[in-house]
């Protein structure tokens, strides 16, 4: 009966017990919190077998729920009784909402609880202000940085082409690449060919502290991301609010959930195209608009993405299962 409800792909097999023995020796639980829909699916299973009976949430992260022409259908059949059984599933951003409702998840099961920034640790250098003259900084270079794993999805290309365009607008350019990656040698080729390797830093994979010293040293955060060939997007970007929350205003590009993440206009610019990208980076090589754009992005996200905001939004998710 098991195998034709989940069908068969999930039907629990002998193997799934590894997986699953555990929930029979625990004390009942009150609530399961699955992260990930395969985790989710396991939790489901679990249930209809009868080793636990509470409400499940699962939290899809993105590409956990992506899916293209080709693998709609498979995914959602894959879906299909988690969505039915689970009781409540969050996502981090609009667009990745949209593709649970796309998948066939009931929109009304859908919570929107985004990935908190430590607000506490990624803050504005200390002993300086939001402006142009941050710690280490050489006067006149406009400091662009960048955060994020180098594969095709991050689009890293683009902020290598636009120290290319900046400096030969006259403006004095340098871009830290920060992560590592199938493609860095590509792209370590890139800027030699176009002759401004001495100005592109990769530094490769940095820890946290690490990572908060470049970012306390820089200007602007470029969120190169666009889509990859399997038509991928992110879904939320965090690391655009540790930027922001550190004091840097934001250019990015319009794909997937990382727009909401900032406010157009105001904390960052949305673009369209790779022409409007360059040109809002040299809108913001204004030490005054910078100085702007910086305070209100770490108003912004103490606001809106704080690590208290989201573990709010989830405690109370928490309470209404456990009193419903």
């Amino acid at each position: 009966v098991l195998k034709a409800m989940l069908g068969r792909s999930h039907a629990l097999r002998l193997k799934h017990y590894s997986t699953l023995s555990p929930l029979q020796k625990k004390p009942p639980f009150d609530l399961i919190h699955a992260q990930f829909g395969v985790n989710g699916i396991k939790a489901i299973q679990a249930k209809l077998c009868g080793h636990i009976n509470c409400p499940i949430i699962t939290t899809f992260h993105g590409y956990d729920a992506h899916f293209n022409a080709t693998s709609l259908q498979s995914q959602r059949r894959k879906y299909k009784w988690l969505f039915h059984y689970g009781d409540l599933f969050t996502v981090n951003s609009q667009y990745l909402k949209q593709q649970l409702i796309t998948l066939g998840c009931p929109e009304e099961k859908i919570h929107l609880v985004i990935m908190g920034i430590d607000t506490n640790f990624f803050t504005v250098a200390e002993g300086m202000e939001i402006t142009d003259n941050k710690k280490n900084h050489k006067e006149n270079t406009l400091k662009l940085i960048s955060v994020g794993r180098l594969i095709e999805l991050k689009n890293q290309k683009a902020a290598i082409t636009a120290v290319k365009k900046l400096r030969g607008n006259g403006v004095i350019a340098t871009c830290t690449i920060i992560g590592d990656g199938a493609m860095r040698n590509e792209l370590e080729q890139y800027a030699e060919q176009l002759n401004i390797y001495d100005f592109i830093h990769f530094r490769g994979t940095l820890n946290q502290q690490e990572i908060l010293d470049e970012l306390q040293s820089h200007d602007i955060f470029l969120m190169t991301s666009t889509q990859d060939a399997d038509g991928r997007q992110e879904t939320q970007g965090v690391v655009t609010g540790e930027a922001q929350s550190c004091g840097l205003p934001v250019v990015m590009f319009d794909y997937g959930g990382t727009k909401s993440t900032i406010e157009n206009g105001k904390t960052g610019f949305i673009c369209q195209n790779e022409e409007e990208f360059i040109e809002k980076i040299m809108q913001l090589n204004d030490p005054n608009l910078r100085k702007i754009f910086g305070e209100n992005a770490r108003l912004f996200i103490e606001k809106n993405y704080s690590i208290e905001k989201s573990n709010a939004d989830m405690n109370r998710i928490y309470r209404s299962l456990l009193c419903a």
